[in-house]
């Protein structure tokens, strides 16, 4: 099932989600932005449908992204999004694999 969900930069709809995250669209209205935020665990994937929109992060920097670029921001990085024109973004917030995640007391074997 489709949801949606408006902010007061545009509105977004949740087109599919998993236990491991969610993708939506945000359609996003000219000269606005999110709030400053980060994610403890997700990582967030941006990907420019169409329009023009900034990637501001605590690294000091904005990245911008036009159709067919993506941006990630990782776990714990501050971010937000600023609307430069009306535009539709992907974003995919995921867990990400990485093999050094696990913290073993003790190696699996034979028992």
């Amino acid at each position: 099932m489709f949801t949606q969900t408006h902010g007061v930069w545009g509105e977004r709809l949740t087109t599919f989600s998993w236990d491991g995250g969610l993708v939506t669209l945000l359609f996003l209205k000219a000269d606005t932005r999110c709030s400053w935020h980060s994610h403890k665990c997700n990582w967030n994937r941006f990907v420019c449908i169409t329009g023009k929109v900034g990637i501001k992060t605590d690294k000091g920097y904005i990245t911008e992204l036009l159709p067919k670029q993506i941006f990630e921001a990782e776990p714990e990085v501050m971010h937000e999004f600023q609307v430069y024109e009306d535009s539709i973004i992907q974003e995919i917030a995921y867990v990400k694999y990485c093999s050094n995640d696990i913290i073993r007391q003790k190696e699996g074997g034979p028992l």
